[in-house]
């Protein structure tokens, strides 16, 4: 994926666009089919539209070639709890916490220095701490799924656990 495709992407995702962004990132696709990187931004556009099944189509194409892939677990382990599979969800919530993502890392300072210059115009006054706060959600985030995923986890455990023990006594 190339900076233009890239910068149109985000300018798509962060104004709720999300058909405009899939379609970017599906003409991406054409050019890469390994491209896993798009196929899971995908992945997600489909699923912030609320177009679960397609959602998961792309998830499960991204996990037949990375199946220890986090997100797209986690993804599918919302699908399947949204239609009420109990089972499966238990399984792709518990294949994602084996498969923890990595703690992400610091954002390089150089990064930082090159808006320093901007911040001198109004409308990129704020332009840093915005992408210090996105790295911070980022961060938030996984760790929000993390939790989620073992407090389902628990929840199905306990669940089951004490039907086992009604049918044993």
């Amino acid at each position: 994926m190339n900076f233009y495709e890239q910068l149109k992407m985000a300018q798509a995702i962060g104004a709720k666009k999300y058909v405009a962004a899939i379609q970017v990132l599906e003409h991406t696709l054409k050019k890469n089919t390994k491209d896993y990187f798009a196929m899971s931004m995908i992945a997600q556009c489909h699923e912030w539209n609320n177009d679960m099944d397609c959602a998961l189509d792309y998830a499960q194409q991204l996990l037949d070639n990375e199946p220890d892939n986090f997100s797209m677990l986690l993804l599918a382990a919302r699908h399947w709890q949204r239609r009420g599979n109990e089972d499966r969800t238990y399984l792709y919530a518990c294949k994602a916490l084996v498969n923890p993502p990595a703690p992400m890392p610091e954002a390089p300072k150089w990064l930082f220095w090159l808006f320093k210059p901007l911040a001198l115009l109004p409308k990129f006054r704020h332009f840093e701490e915005d992408a210090k706060s996105d790295f911070e959600k980022l961060d938030h985030e996984s760790i929000k799924n993390l939790i989620w995923a073992e407090q389902y986890k628990s929840w199905y455990e306990d669940k089951y656990k004490n039907k086992m023990v009604e049918i044993v006594h």
